[in-house]
Order: C-alpha cells, then sequence, then structure tokens
C-alpha cells in the first residue's frame, strides 16, 4: 500500500515535469517573430492591458524576446503625417534585421497607419487587427493578408440601458472630437442613434474647449446624460488625459458619465455603461496569431464584427447618483464595491449564532424536561455548569474579535484620511477640515487664506531621476511645509505634486509671508545634478460669498497664473 502511494506521487511529479519541459521545448522550437503595434502609449491603460493579454496568451508559444512592442503614442501626435514618416522610418531600420512573421494591430491608428504603407520589413506578412471601432470595408479590398476583431462601439445599448437606470432622462449627449477617429466615430453614431428611442434628445459635440465643456457640464439639467465616445484632443488642441480631463470632468458634472471603454474609465469617475475588457480582446488576436503560425490560411478566418460588451459600472458613482441597484442588468461587473459588516464577517456571526442558537435549545429542552426528570438533577446541574463555561468562553473570543475589529476600524479610518507617502491629511480630509474652517470663519471677523501649492516641473524630476526619487522629493516638501507653517495651519496633499495650505487668522497678505518662507525652504532640497526644487503658489482669501468650490477655484487660477508666468512665484489675485 505505502509503495503504491508512493509509486502514484512520482509518476504524477513526472509528468508534470516531462509537460512544463515539453511546453519550454515548444517555445523553443516555435522561434517566429511577432510585432504588436499599439496606436498608444502604454501610459493609456486600455493599451497596457491589451499588450497584457497578448503577453500572456502567447506565453510558452514563442520565446519573450520575440515578441516585440512599438508605441505610436498617437492620442499625442493625432493624424501628423510627418509623425508618421518618422516612424514609418524608425520601423523600417529596426527590422530590416530582424524578420517579423506576423504583426498584431491595436486600435484605429496603427491600423490604418499599416493600411496606407507598405513595408520591406513586413511585405505580404499576415496581419491582426484589433480595437478597430469603425471600418471602412473598402480598405481591405485586395488585402488579403488581413484579419482581426472589431471593437466597435455600443451606442445603441448604452442609451437603453440609460433609459433603463434613469428613465427621467431625455437628452443624451454624444462626446467627440474632430480627429480622423472622431469623424469616423460620429459618422457611426449617426447610423446608431437611427435604431434608438427617438424620444430622447440626442446630441453629438465634437467641436468645443475643455474649458467650454466643464463650464456646460457644471450647469447641465438633471434629466441630461454624457455618453463619452472618444476624445484625444479639443478644438483648442488641448490633449485631453483620462487620468486628468475625464476625472476633472467627472468630478465637476452636475450629471453622469457613461463610456464604453472599460479599464481606461471605470476609475476616472465614470458612473459605467456597456464596457469591454481590453485584456480579453488583446489575448483574443493572439488566439487568431497562434492559429495563423500554425499553419491556418489567413483568408479562412473570418473577421469578427464585434468584441464583448458587458454591463459595468463603478459603486461610487452609482451611490453618487442614487441610482437603484435593483435596475442594473443581470450579471453586471460592479467595481469598488465595499465590504459591508455582515459580509466580511458572515463566516464568524453564522458559527456564532449557530453555536449560540444550538445551546440555546439545549438549554430550553433541559429546563423543559427538568422537572419530569427528577432522577437526574445532578447531571443536568453539571450540564448548566459545562454550558455557561461555553457560553462564557464564547463570550471572551467574541469581546477579543470586537477589540480587533475596534482596532480594524480605526486603521481605516486613518488610511481613509491619510496620505500614505507623506503622512499628511489627504484631500478627503482637507475638504472636511476647509469646510469646518469656513463655517467656523463665514460670519468672523477673522481671515481665512489657502495656498494651492505645485512643485514646479515634477515630470521631469521623475523622468529624469525616477519616480523613488520623485517619492523623495514629495516627503521633503511634506516636510518643509509642517516645519514652516504655524501650529494653527494645516498642510494637505492634495493630489500628485499639489499641496494645499489651510492658513486660518491670515490675510493675504500674511499668508504671502508664510509662502515667501516655504518657497525659500524646498530651495534647499537639492537634486543630483544640483538643481533645487521650487515652487508655484496660487493664494485666495475667503470671501463672505465663497463656497468650498469657489475659494479652492480661486486659489487653483491663481496658481495657473503662477505656472503661466514663468513659475517659482506665489499669485495672490485673480487675473481676468
Amino acid at each position: 500500500m505505502i509503495f503504491r502511494r508512493f509509486f502514484s506521487g512520482f509518476l504524477c511529479s513526472l509528468l508534470f515535469g516531462l509537460a512544463v519541459f515539453q511546453l519550454e521545448c515548444y517555445a523553443a522550437e516555435n522561434n517566429f517573430r511577432i510585432l504588436l503595434l499599439n496606436s498608444y502609449h502604454p501610459q493609456y491603460q486600455w493599451t497596457a492591458d491589451l499588450s497584457d493579454g497578448v503577453k500572456s496568451e502567447l506565453l510558452g508559444f514563442i520565446p519573450p524576446e520575440n515578441l516585440h512592442i512599438e508605441y505610436m503614442d498617437e492620442r499625442r501626435f493625432v493624424s501628423d503625417p510627418d509623425y508618421h514618416q518618422k516612424i514609418s522610418q524608425l520601423l523600417e531600420y529596426k527590422y530590416r534585421n530582424f524578420p517579423i512573421d506576423l504583426i498584431i494591430s491595436s486600435d484605429d491608428a496603427a491600423f490604418y497607419f499599416l493600411i496606407k504603407n507598405e513595408f520591406n520589413f513586413a511585405q505580404d506578412k499576415p496581419v491582426v487587427f484589433g480595437g478597430v471601432n469603425v471600418l471602412d470595408v473598402n480598405v481591405l479590398q485586395g488585402k488579403t493578408n488581413f484579419t482581426g476583431v472589431l471593437e466597435g462601439m455600443e451606442i445603441k445599448d448604452n442609451i437603453n440601458l440609460i433609459q433603463s437606470l434613469q428613465p427621467e432622462v431625455s437628452r443624451v449627449i454624444l462626446l467627440a472630437d474632430k480627429s480622423e477617429l472622431g469623424v469616423r466615430m460620429r459618422q457611426q453614431a449617426i447610423q446608431d442613434i437611427k435604431l434608438v428611442n427617438n424620444l430622447l434628445q440626442i446630441e453629438i459635440w465634437d467641436d468645443f474647449s475643455f474649458d467650454y465643456l466643464l463650464k456646460m457640464a457644471a450647469q447641465m439639467p438633471q434629466d441630461t446624460v454624457f455618453l463619452l465616445l472618444a476624445i484625444h484632443k479639443d478644438n483648442q488642441g488641448r490633449y485631453f488625459s483620462f487620468e486628468h480631463e475625464l476625472k476633472k470632468l467627472t468630478e465637476i458634472s452636475r450629471v453622469p458619465v457613461y463610456g464604453m471603454w472599460g479599464s481606461v474609465m471605470i476609475n476616472q469617475g465614470v458612473i459605467g455603461g456597456m464596457m469591454n475588457n481590453p485584456y480579453q480582446h488583446g489575448s483574443e488576436l493572439a488566439k487568431i496569431a497562434k492559429e495563423i503560425l500554425n499553419g491556418q490560411a489567413v483568408s479562412s478566418i473570418p473577421i469578427k464584427q464585434k468584441s464583448e460588451f458587458v454591463p459595468t459600472f463603478n459603486y461610487m458613482v452609482l451611490e453618487k447618483f442614487n441610482i437603484n441597484k435593483d435596475y442594473l442588468p443581470a450579471g453586471s461587473l460592479i467595481h469598488n464595491q465595499p465590504d459591508g459588516f455582515y459580509r466580511k464577517y458572515s463566516v464568524l456571526i453564522n458559527l456564532t449564532l449557530f453555536i449560540v442558537a444550538l445551546l440555546s435549545a439545549v438549554v430550553v429542552i433541559l429546563s423543559f424536561n427538568i422537572n419530569r426528570r427528577k432522577k437526574v438533577e445532578a447531571l443536568l446541574s453539571d450540564l448548566n455548569r459545562d454550558l455557561e463555561q461555553r457560553v462564557k468562553a464564547r463570550t471572551k473570543e467574541l469581546a477579543s474579535k470586537n477589540v480587533e475589529l475596534e482596532s480594524m476600524m480605526q486603521n481605516m479610518k486613518y488610511l481613509a484620511n491619510t496620505d500614505v507617502l507623506t503622512e499628511l491629511p489627504n484631500r478627503r480630509a482637507g475638504m472636511k477640515r476647509l469646510q469646518k474652517l469656513q463655517q467656523r470663519y463665514s460670519h468672523s471677523r477673522f481671515n481665512l487664506s489657502v495656498a494651492m501649492i505645485d512643485i514646479d516641473y515634477f515630470k521631469n524630476i521623475n523622468d529624469c531621476f525616477g519616480h523613488d526619487i520623485g517619492d523623495q522629493v514629495l516627503k521633503q516638501t511634506a516636510d518643509v511645509l509642517q516645519d514652516l507653517i504655524r501650529p494653527s495651519d494645516f498642510a494637505i496633499r492634495w493630489g500628485g505634486e499639489e499641496f494645499l495650505l489651510l492658513l486660518p487668522n491670515a490675510n493675504t497678505q500674511e499668508a504671502y509671508l508664510i509662502c515667501t518662507r516655504i518657497q525659500a525652504g524646498v530651495k534647499k532640497i537639492v537634486m543630483a545634478d544640483n538643481s533645487y526644487i521650487t515652487l508655484s503658489i496660487g493664494l485666495a482669501e475667503h470671501l463672505a460669498s465663497d463656497n468650498t468650490e469657489s475659494l479652492l477655484k480661486r486659489a487653483d487660477e491663481n496658481l495657473y497664473y503662477a505656472k503661466g508666468n514663468g513659475r517659482n512665484r506665489i499669485e495672490a489675485e485673480t487675473r481676468s
């Protein structure tokens, strides 16, 4: 029996080892080279997730170094023919000595770039495209080496979803731009709008400045929602970042912003929508690539007309706009949903209730029968003492658990209100503190000033010295703020390289002196290249008519002028 168990274990281990060895040999034998040409930079979350999906699916099929990944950065260089020419020359130069067996392209820009250009290193090589939102089928005439998966758009189903979640909505505004992709999306949207409820007022905005969009969003009536298609830049040429501009839009908007590009949008304040999954999309493209490299003809693989869109939502934004969760479609994915107390400790609670119920039942049964069972009184007495000890032990255990829970709650409260890196209060705590100060000083003769502070050229610090040095600069700057402000003042990590000072009992002139002292203090932070840290600061003094948003807005505008006027300066008055 012992020998049989030993032999079975040895055989399983041997088979597993052979399987791993065979997978490595298979990857080594498949010495194919694949080029993944991305339209956008990996800072764009969609591109990063799609690339991860491709890499994961190809793992074990080809050696990792045989997957070449290029990024066109088309969100910053939108439809720039000179830039495209330089990319063409670069690719020709890089891959003249590295023959490519197959190309995977992601998103519209890379697809149309390959359609319009012919490369010596990739002549007649198979192309598997993905992420194309709107396909002009005419461009594929004669391109027998192209196949792939259309990302598509889900305008019709998103509008239907909006109507089911918010039946009071009568107006939907689709947001796009004037880029080549934006124009194609607009044309497709016009066709899709014809298929939805014609009682809705549906508009397409694609010619606006970002400031105008923010202004309109801040005063949008409640019967309106936004559905974001794609924005690369506004009509002033300003780059639209999903991590900054989209987040700012969703923060200021009085109405929900819906979208369809999953991981890019879901954590930037978008309420959700029918959304796709870039990781799954990339995996699907890699599977097609493997079929082709294993010998299947490109012409035998039809183009898949649309990727999968799943109802996906941000719990915090649903709460913000009081959306009834019962209206969500079946199978919806909900991000950022907090764990309730019962959900977190359900096993412990249910076990405790079961034990208490069981013990209570025993006590009741014993009590009910005690009068009829005179002969077993001694036994019942022993049982009751035993039960009491067990209850006490369980009560003591629960008390210990309650102490642990209280400690965890205190820790969660600290984490919710503190910036871990600088150990300063975070934006949430700062907003609460500012609101309390405004309530105290709104009818007081004392002054209240705020200072919005930005570390100059912080991105260059990260780029030149690395994010670890950038983190050290943030910590050192926070220490300077704490050392040089008054005991009654508050320093807050506002976000990124921005800090906020709350200065009670300080008018503009007094606040200016404090900030001047701080500017001198941070100049002692010296970088490896002997450069020093400087700050741009915007001041605003509380007015009787101010609310939190208007006071911060004036400080932020003055910070904007400080940066625009050369940085390393303090602006204390709003400019017109």
